[in-house]
């Protein structure tokens, strides 16, 4: 790797970085108490459709469908106390949403290969691999790309 390599990836892991220090007043720590729900919400969804007999495809795409409903309606007004224009916010919220879910389970479900983990199905294993890189990828997604706050003005008041 050259030196100019080495100093964009440093670069990108300090962007990377300061997307979760950035979010001043644990934004991060508001995120991860939304994710709780739709924890409980989104793996109600997998584990119950896998159980009826879902692909794994369907199960975890069902279960972060139903997560995302909550998830944009709590992360928007508790985690980023987002002002904005809702509709657009919205269609942000999908794209990004689903971007998250393209980069994160199927990579998950690649990566292991089949694995499992104790008491759980090989299935179950990467749907709980794919929501930790999902996690991860959201938050900064949310923070950088659906929920930002405008620019601040240069103009003083009138």
């Amino acid at each position: 790797m050259s030196a100019a390599g080495g100093r964009v990836g440093a670069a990108r892991l300090r962007s990377l970085a300061g997307a979760f220090a950035s979010g001043g007043s644990g934004s991060f720590l508001r995120f991860l108490a939304v994710g709780v729900a739709n924890t409980i919400v989104g793996y109600g969804a997998i584990f119950a459709a896998l159980a009826l007999g879902a692909t794994y495809a369907a199960a975890t795409l069902l279960g972060t469908a139903l997560g995302l409903v909550v998830s944009f309606a709590l992360n928007g007004r508790y985690t980023f106390r987002y002002e904005g224009r809702l509709a657009p916010a919205a269609l942000r919220f999908l794209a990004v949403s689903f971007g998250c879910y393209l980069a994160a389970f199927p990579a998950a479900r690649a990566a292991l290969a089949g694995w499992t983990a104790p008491f759980l199905t090989a299935d179950q294993t990467a749907a709980v691999a794919g929501s930790a890189a999902y996690t991860l990828l959201h938050y900064v997604a949310l923070r950088r790309l659906v929920f930002r706050r405008p620019a601040k003005s240069s103009r003083g008041s009138a």
